[in-house]
Order: structure tokens, then sequence, then C-alpha cells
């Protein structure tokens, strides 16, 4: 019998969110901060800001054939119930009652558990359109800082400003952010604002509405990304 003390979790910190539980120490890591490296370097190539991997497969089969288990794959997390949501910066799985326990365990550290059910604890659909509108939000500011930068270069035409100067940090602080989509989520976002990449063969109709929905009242959007352009 195993002598192995069970892995403890801890609330996660404003920093992160203030919701969910954060696993403080890493479960065994079976390359899976490589899988989402290599996830993210996909969301990168295709312009996207997020990433769902649902439990379902295609044919929303009662019982998933081992070769579908997407999000088993990716997590490491074997429960039956289970969402997971990948950006540039963050790593979320959204679990029920029942597997708590077993996915505080499973999840390495790079996860934060999304306790459903729990107080102040956001749903799937609630985080994306919160995550929506800070990125929208970001945007705005960034556009309106541009502006405001832009005026004053012109201004200072005739007496340009030296390098480390106000008003060229103004300009050099700004133009990063716009081009990561000044939402913190890097080479995530473009004109379109949040985008959240989909196998379109595994969302149902229903929750494709309700994201969309949810989303598009933020200026974000789905993109639908086949399943068979990602098969591991």
């Amino acid at each position: 019998m195993s002598s192995s003390v069970p892995k403890k979790a801890r609330i996660a910190t404003p920093s992160n969110g203030g919701y969910g539980v954060t696993v403080a120490s890493s479960a065994a890591n079976d390359g899976k901060q490589e899988k989402l490296s290599l996830l993210r370097a996909a969301m990168q190539a295709r312009g996207v800001s997020a990433y769902l991997v649902e439990t379902q497969d295609a044919h929303q089969s009662e019982y998933v054939a081992d070769h579908d288990k997407r999000r088993e794959w990716l997590t490491g997390f074997t429960g039956s119930a289970g969402t997971a949501l990948v950006t540039h910066t963050k790593a979320l799985m959204w679990t029920d009652g029942r597997y708590f326990l077993q996915a505080s365990q499973q999840l390495s550290a790079d996860w934060m558990l999304m306790r459903l059910g729990e107080k102040d604890v956001p749903t799937l659909e609630q985080w994306l359109e919160q995550e929506a509108a800070t990125v929208r939000d970001a945007r705005v500011s960034a556009a309106a800082a541009t502006t405001t930068a832009a005026a004053e270069e012109k201004e200072k035409e005739e007496d340009p400003a030296v390098p480390g100067s106000e008003a060229t940090a103004v300009s050099v602080a700004v133009a990063p952010a716009a081009a990561d989509g000044a939402g913190g989520e890097k080479g995530g976002v473009g004109v379109g604002g949040f985008r959240v990449g989909v196998d379109p063969w595994l969302l149902s109709a229903g929750t494709a509405r309700t994201l969309t929905s949810k989303l598009a009242a933020s200026g974000g959007c789905l993109v639908p990304i086949s399943g068979y352009e990602t098969q591991r």
C-alpha cells in the first residue's frame, strides 16, 4: 500500500481571480506542461485567445473511447465530467462536486480548479463573458492612449522627444499592449476581440448559442477549429 501523502490544495489568491482552487503541489507531470505549450503555440498560430476542450466526443457518446478523451489527455483529470479552457496565461478546469477531490489530486500546478456551484466561482459562460469584456475595455483604453501619444508627438514635431522622455515612454508602452491584444493574452487577440477556439464537432448547438451570445455582448466570438486539424 502506498504511503504517499495526498496533495493539498489552497484557495486561489486575488492575483489569479480570487476564486477556484489552485493546486499547491504538482501531480505527476507526464508532459502536461509540454502539452499546454504546444496547444498555446497552435492557438498563437490561429490567432485565438483561448481554446475550449470538452469531455464528450463528436457523437455525444455516454462512454468516450480512449482515443477521444481529449480533456483527460490534456489535463490528466480522469473524471467523467469537466470542461477545460486554456488561454495564453491561464489553464482552468470546471467540474462539479463529485470530482473536487479527484481533480485536486490529478491536476498539475499549471491548472486552476473551478469548483462549479461554489460561492463566487463563475461558470464557464460567466468567466468568458467577463474576460471578453476585460479585453474589450483594455483595447479601448489602448486605442485612446495611442491617440493621445500620437497627438503629443504631432505637437512636438519641431522639438521631437528624446529617447527616455515621457512622450516616448507612452508610445513604447502602448505599442506592445496593442500588439498583444491589450488584454494580457499575448498574440491571442486581434481586431475581433476575445476569440475562443472550439471544435465544432464537439460543441452542442445549445452551448454554441449560449457562448456566442455571451461573447458577442463584449465583442468576442467563437472560432471553429476542426478537431481533425488538432489531433494529438
